[in-house]
C-alpha cells in the first residue's frame, strides 16, 4: 500500500483505490510530510488531529469523540486530505460524512498520538506547551459530535 503514498518525483500523490486496505500509519505521515501543504495549514491540521485522538485516548467511552463530522465547517476548513488519512491510519474509519473510531483504544492510537507531537514539534512552536494548554478547553477542536 505504501507505493499509493508516495508522490512521483514529477506528479501528485495518487490515492488508493476505495478497495484498498487502510494506510498504515507510516505512509499516511510520509503522505503529510510530502503534502506541500503551507507550514502554518500542517499546524492547523495536526493540532485538530492532536485534540481528536487525544479525546478518545482521554474519553474512550465517550461516543461524541468517536465519530467526526466531515461537513462540520470547523472540521472541513482545518483537515486536508493528509489529516484525514492520519485520522483512518490511526484507526478511523470512512463512512462518508463520517469518520469513526471503532476501535479500542491501544498502541495504534498511542503511536498516533506520538507521530502527530513528532510532526507538530518539527513545525516549530511547543507541542507540549500546546497540548497542555488545549486540553483544559474542549472548545479549542470541535468533537464534530
Amino acid at each position: 500500500l505504501k507505493q499509493w503514498a508516495r508522490a512521483p518525483a514529477n506528479g501528485p500523490v495518487a490515492r488508493p483505490p476505495a478497495w484498498a486496505a487502510p494506510m498504515d500509519l507510516e505512509a499516511a505521515v510520509d503522505g503529510f510530510v510530502t503534502s506541500g501543504a503551507a507550514p502554518d495549514r500542517q499546524r492547523e491540521g495536526l493540532e485538530l488531529v492532536r485534540k481528536l485522538l487525544q479525546n478518545i485516548e482521554r474519553n474512550p467511552s465517550e461516543a461524541k469523540f468517536r465519530q467526526v463530522k466531515r461537513t462540520n465547517p470547523a472540521i472541513q476548513s482545518r483537515l486536508f486530505p493528509e489529516c484525514v488519512d492520519l485520522l483512518v491510519a490511526a484507526g478511523f474509519e470512512d463512512a462518508g460524512d463520517l469518520l469513526l473510531y471503532r476501535a479500542d483504544p491501544g498502541p495504534l492510537l498511542e503511536e498516533a498520538l506520538a507521530f502527530t507531537e513528532s510532526l507538530l514539534l518539527s513545525l516549530g512552536g511547543s507541542a507540549v506547551a500546546a497540548s497542555s494548554s488545549s486540553s483544559s478547553s474542549t472548545a479549542a477542536a470541535p468533537s464534530a459530535a
